[in-house]
């Protein structure tokens, strides 16, 4: 239900109890008390929204077995374990059904499933996690096109509105691309298999592209940045282009190739210099160039990712700012205060 309703059906027994008072004073209590309980649980909704409902944690960059530096459980609905209602696995691999669309693919999401399962399979030794995502390595290979020559894509079969305009299929992603790349990589670390290496290297090539020639890059105030939503005008996706660019790092640092260590650097220098966009008060985030405030998944993401780019590239601002992000994704106090600015504070479009 839209915010406004909620509040009308809240604030209507406020306005009715003391009329009834002149009527029946016990009318008139119950009127109140009614409007208390309502009042309660409209508040308790609201903050709830800003409460994270996937578990995520930071972990340290580099680690033995190379699992993500991020752990996840219950992101976008996504677990190896209990996937949510809207997730359907065909022949292990998860497609989502999106209500008026229908049942979809989403490469970011088939990406992101692979490398669940490739982290479960390193904590738990279970080889059903292992042949997980082994699966999903199998649909990303057959299921990469070809882009710019060498390079390779995965598409969304589906349009989709974001902000003022809507995306035509097939369209790309910054951020599939990136989460693919990191599963590849992890792929081709796990299998030993030289092909994944060579197709996280394909995987890169649309982030030397502008938006207009088919790519994934764009130009934010004489910066790089990297478009989750390839559209004009630019969405300014904030957590998207942060995974793409913790995929090209990851690329980078595995392959020594200097082209692919400059896309990273370029990119996260793209995001350090345009902070303000993004930041709000200094303790919360938002989602992008349009609408409020991020919620509190995406904005607890967006300071995990951003200290992971911000170490790897040494850009310190950016790290520093993803841990007073953290802060206040963490803070109840801070929570609440972020529920109150996202619905009286008018933002407006970021410049």
């Amino acid at each position: 239900m839209r915010f406004r309703y909620r509040l009308l059906l809240v604030l209507c027994p406020w306005v009715v109890a003391p009329a009834l008072a002149w009527i029946d004073p016990w009318a008139a209590a119950a009127g109140l008390a009614a409007a208390g309980l309502a009042s309660a649980a409209f508040a308790v909704g609201e903050y709830r929204e800003f409460c994270p409902a996937a578990e995520l944690r930071l972990r340290a960059h580099a680690t033995e077995d190379a699992r993500y530096p991020i752990s996840s459980r219950g992101l976008w609905g996504l677990d190896p374990d209990s996937p949510a209602a809207r997730i359907e696995l065909v022949e292990g691999v998860p497609r989502v059904l999106y209500p008026g669309i229908g049942p979809r693919w989403n490469p970011a999401y088939v990406a992101w499933w692979g490398i669940l399962c490739h982290d479960r399979a390193a904590e738990t030794g279970e080889a059903r996690f292992r042949d997980a995502f082994a699966r999903q390595l199998a649909w990303l290979g057959a299921n990469a096109r070809e882009c710019f020559g060498t390079g390779r894509v995965w598409s969304y079969e589906f349009d989709w509105p974001n902000g003022p305009s809507t995306l035509r299929a097939p369209w790309i992603s910054a951020m599939a691309q990136g989460l693919a790349i990191s599963a590849l990589v992890r792929g081709a670390r796990l299998f030993g298999d030289p092909s994944f290496l060579a197709l996280a290297r394909a995987a890169a090539e649309p982030f030397r592209h502008d938006l207009d020639a088919g790519g994934v890059r764009t130009t934010l105030n004489g910066s790089v940045f990297y478009e989750e939503y390839p559209i004009r005008p630019e969405t300014l996706v904030l957590d998207g282009s942060l995974f793409a660019l913790v995929g090209l790092g990851e690329l980078a640092q595995v392959t020594g190739d200097a082209s692919i260590e400059e896309l990273f650097r370029s990119g996260a220098a793209g995001v350090a210099a345009n902070l303000p966009l993004w930041d709000f008060a200094g303790r919360w985030t938002r989602y992008g160039r349009f609408g409020t405030l991020a919620g509190a998944d995406y904005h607890l993401l967006a300071a995990l990712l951003a200290q992971v780019v911000g170490r790897r590239s040494g850009e310190r601002v950016l790290e520093a700012r993803g841990k007073a992000w953290e802060a206040g994704a963490r803070s109840p106090w801070l929570r609440a205060a972020a529920v109150l600015a996202n619905r009286w504070v008018r933002l407006g479009p970021a410049q």
